[in-house]
């Protein structure tokens, strides 16, 4: 009997911190955006400006999303370490090390970015309203006589206001980081006595357990296909930082899709083993005795009381059902394991994964 539908509710650290997070996001893009376009009379980060703010939205619709298909999966889970399904939810959401993990990521992201020095002569492509253009830029007039910029007096400046707005773009995706990890906690120790069926995949926890893991993976893969766009297309000469930082952040997201999911993968082709062999052993009974030999000893015939003395064959299921049923068992698909949820969300992994190697194909091309 499956267990009643429940209305999940958001944690409201959250939504609340969440909110703020995704704000700060947004302040601090058109501040560095408007100080761009004061300086340099362009707005050349444009499109990576918003590649980061929407990241910061992305990561904190998926944790609201995540939220229902989170407690759908836990109800089903032994052992929880707190009292309700939603205080568990809470807990894997927003949870010890939460508030640690958002400051160092962001710390990480926003220290490495200044350090990156995009505003740099020796980084900003030339030509693209880099260093090199800005280096020796003085106050402009428009035609009618106005001011149309306000010159470049320190390239720290836009460097400092980037790695600022990078800062704040990261706070939300640390706390997501912290709760993947959390997520990955819970299901990797529980996965022993998870109450799976290998011919009956649509059994909880399994089915919600693919779900929440998929939204993850996709949210995922649409964060690390912006970040990739967004710095391929910022006009920074970046060329092997891009290609260090493509690199790592598809190695995360193939992670974010295998670490639950082999280990999944394990446990049902070790649940598709053992019951093969408990059918072919009886299958092994049925050949042995029409061809008259004795049962074997251990085998599903002997009476486990009394060793030694067996049933008669009749007390096993006909030899074309066992049959059947050892064939529809070897059919059973385990890798992927549930089938079609995780074909879709490998399936659109990949594509936003080729995404920005496709979209460059066709700038450059």
């Amino acid at each position: 009997m499956s267990a009643p539908l429940v209305d999940y509710v958001v944690p409201r650290l959250w939504m609340r911190w969440g909110g703020v997070f995704v704000a700060a996001a947004v302040v601090s893009g058109l501040v560095y955006a408007g100080a761009e376009a004061l300086f340099t009379c362009s707005l050349r980060d444009a499109l990576f400006i918003l590649a980061v703010t929407l990241n910061a939205g992305i990561i904190y619709i998926a944790g609201v999303l995540l939220t229902p298909r989170l407690g759908q999966m836990l109800q089903h889970f032994p052992d929880p370490p707190v009292g309700t399904t939603q205080a568990w939810v809470d807990r894997i959401l927003v949870g010890p090390g939460t508030w640690v993990m958002a400051v160092l990521w962001a710390v990480a992201m926003g220290c490495g970015f200044y350090f990156l020095d995009p505003w740099g002569g020796g980084v900003t492509a030339a030509g693209q309203g880099g260093a090199p253009f800005i280096t020796g830029l003085s106050t402009q007039t428009s035609a009618e006589g106005g001011v149309a910029c306000q010159g470049n007096p320190s390239t720290d400046l836009l460097n400092a206001l980037a790695a600022l707005f990078v800062f704040c773009g990261n706070l939300i995706i640390g706390m997501a980081i912290a709760a993947i990890a959390r997520f990955w906690a819970v299901v990797l120790g529980r996965m022993a006595q998870l109450d799976l069926r290998i011919l009956n995949l649509s059994h909880e926890p399994l089915p919600a357990l693919q779900r929440a893991n998929g939204l993850i993976v996709m949210a995922s893969a649409l964060v690390a296909s912006l970040s990739i766009m967004g710095l391929l297309l910022s006009g920074y000469a970046i060329e092997q930082t891009l290609a260090a930082h493509t690199a790592t952040t598809l190695l995360v997201v193939v992670g974010t899709y295998a670490v639950p999911m082999l280990p999944l993968t394990n446990r049902l082709s070790m649940l598709k083993s053992e019951a093969l062999d408990h059918v072919e052993a009886r299958i092994e009974a049925h050949v042995h005795h029409r061809s008259g030999q004795a049962p074997r000893p251990g085998g599903p015939l002997e009476d486990p009381d009394n060793p030694g003395r067996f049933h008669p064959i009749e007390t096993l299921e006909p030899l074309d059902v066992l049959l059947e049923t050892r064939d529809l068992i070897r059919s059973v698909r385990v890798l992927p394991p549930g089938g079609q949820i995780s074909v879709s969300a490998a399936a659109i992994v990949t594509a936003l994964s080729f995404m920005p190697a496709i979209i460059d194909m066709i700038l450059n091309g």
